[in-house]
């Protein structure tokens, strides 16, 4: 996340959504103190399957009604780190291919109408360096090549990829050094992913 000595009051929703949406860091909800009037009881056990990225996706419509949020620089929250948990052990058998949390943010993002065209290529450049990561995930999965590509390939044959992804240009240098991962990735040329990936 960003660093700041002093608690900063943001206010409107392009700057609120591009603080939080576009940053992991602000995923987690022990990062959150939310006012009691912006939380409805939402319901989500329509979406209990969803294992990663649920904090994220139950904090969207509160921040969607917050006009204003402050950021404040202080530790507030002691978090320790559980390696049995289902974020430290991504394994194959209880890993998908499920992006209901970025295509939730992208809906937040498309609704909120204020949007840029230098914020949609700053956002998709997060999004691609989030898909990288997935890329990684998979790599390191000990299973065989077949496995790994029909993965990759539900990765390419999601809407989310195949609309928003690739529906727009996105800023090389900010996916970083791995952005000939995306490269060859989106080139469909999986077995020199895997070689770069687990170089």
């Amino acid at each position: 996340g960003e660093n700041f000595d002093f608690p900063q009051l943001v206010e409107g929703k392009r700057e609120i959504y591009k603080r939080v949406f576009f940053d992991a860091a602000y995923n987690s909800l022990c990062r959150k103190a939310f006012k009691s009037t912006l939380l409805a009881g939402q319901d989500y056990s329509a979406h209990y399957y969803v294992k990663r990225g649920e904090d994220l996706f139950q904090s969207i419509e509160t921040i969607e009604r917050a006009s204003r949020v402050v950021f404040w620089p202080d530790i507030l929250y002691n978090y320790r780190l559980n390696p049995n948990s289902i974020t430290q052990t991504i394994r194959y058998d209880n890993y998908s291919v499920d992006f209901t949390v970025r295509e939730a943010v992208l809906k937040c993002i498309n609704d909120c109408n204020m949007f840029q065209e230098m914020d949609y290529i700053e956002y998709r450049s997060y999004a691609i360096w989030l898909i990288i990561k997935e890329i990684e995930i998979i790599a390191g999965f000990k299973v065989d090549y077949a496995r790994k590509e029909d993965l990759f390939e539900q990765i390419r044959n999601h809407a989310y990829y195949r609309d928003f992804i690739l529906g727009g240009p996105y800023n090389r240098a900010s996916t970083g050094k791995k952005s000939s991962v995306f490269e060859l990735f989106n080139k469909k040329q999986y077995r020199l992913v895997l070689a770069v990936v687990i170089m």
